[in-house]
């Protein structure tokens, strides 16, 4: 059986992204959490919490 972390790595590259963007798209007063107690990235604003888990999917084309 070939094992390779091909696919893990771009996950963990996906999630770095998407963390990126998010703290490139928060207001002044959010505060971002990585890895946090709810998910992957941790998106608090005074009047909300956004929890965003990260899942990457190359090979697959269609979710249910």
């Amino acid at each position: 059986m070939l094992r390779t972390a091909d696919y893990p790595i771009q996950g963990f590259l996906y999630q770095f992204n998407k963390t990126a963007l998010e703290i490139l798209n928060a207001q002044d007063d959010d505060k971002i959490t990585v890895e946090g107690i709810v998910e992957d990235i941790e998106v608090a604003s005074p009047a909300s919490l956004t929890a965003i888990q990260c899942k990457y999917h190359e090979a697959s084309t269609s979710f249910t």
